[in-house]
C-alpha cells in the first residue's frame, strides 16, 4: 500500500527536522525550502522542491500527491532585532506563504486531508497574567499575538481544500542544536541563571 505523503515547509527548522527524523519510514516526505539542505542525505531521496513566498514562485511539483501539508514556515523571531522591516518579515514569512500555498493549491485543483500549522502562545500576548488560556481564548493586543492570529486567519482558509485544519501553538522550541538554549546557557555559564 503506498505511503501518504506529506508536504513540509520550514525544512530547514528545528521541528521539521525532527519530524522528518521521527516519520520518514511512515510517510513519504517532501520539503518546501529557499536553500538547499540536508534531507537527500538522511533520509536518502531528494524531494526537496523550491519556492519564494516573496516573489510568489512555488515548484508545483511538490503538490502533486500530496496528502497533508505541515506548514512551519516563518522567520525567526528572535533571530535579529525587530525593526520594523523584520516585524513585516515575520508576519508576511507566515501569512503570505500560507495564501501562497492556497492559491496554487485551488489553482491545480489539489485537495488535502488535512492542513497542519504552527502558531504559537505568543498568541495569548505577553501581558503577565496567572490566567490558564484556553484554545477558546481571545488573543493579546502585542505585536507577536497579532502576527499569530493573522497566521491562524490563513489556516483556517485551507477548509476550502482540506477535509481538516490542524493549528498547534507552539512555545519555545529547545533544542541542543538550536539557537534559543545556547542563547539561554549564556547567563548561567556567568553565574546569572534564574
Amino acid at each position: 500500500m503506498p505511503k501518504n505523503t506529506i508536504l513540509i515547509t520550514g525544512a530547514n527548522g528545528l521541528v521539521a527536522q525532527r519530524f522528518a527524523d521521527m516519520f520518514s519510514d511512515e510517510y513519504a516526505l517532501k520539503f518546501l525550502t529557499r536553500k538547499r539542505n540536508g534531507h537527500k542525505e538522511k533520509h536518502g531521496h531528494d524531494h526537496n522542491y523550491a519556492w519564494d513566498p516573496g516573489s510568489g514562485h512555488i515548484d508545483e511539483e511538490a503538490l502533486e500527491g500530496t496528502d497533508y501539508i505541515l506548514h512551519l514556515a516563518g522567520a525567526n523571531i528572535s533571530e535579529k532585532r525587530w525593526t520594523a522591516k523584520r516585524k513585516q518579515e515575520i508576519l508576511s514569512s507566515r501569512r503570505d506563504s500560507a495564501r501562497l500555498l492556497l492559491s496554487k493549491l485551488i489553482e491545480g485543483n489539489h485537495s488535502l486531508k488535512a492542513f497542519i500549522s504552527a502558531s504559537a502562545v505568543g498568541f495569548y500576548g505577553d501581558a503577565p497574567s496567572e490566567k490558564v488560556f484556553s484554545e477558546e481564548d481571545e488573543g493579546g493586543e502585542d505585536f507577536l499575538a497579532a502576527v499569530c492570529r493573522e497566521w491562524e486567519e490563513s489556516s483556517h482558509n485551507f477548509s476550502e481544500v482540506s477535509l481538516r485544519v490542524l493549528i498547534f501553538r507552539f512555545g519555545v522550541v529547545l533544542s541542543r542544536s538550536g539557537f534559543i538554549l545556547t542563547k539561554l546557557q549564556m547567563p548561567i555559564k556567568f553565574g546569572m541563571g534564574t
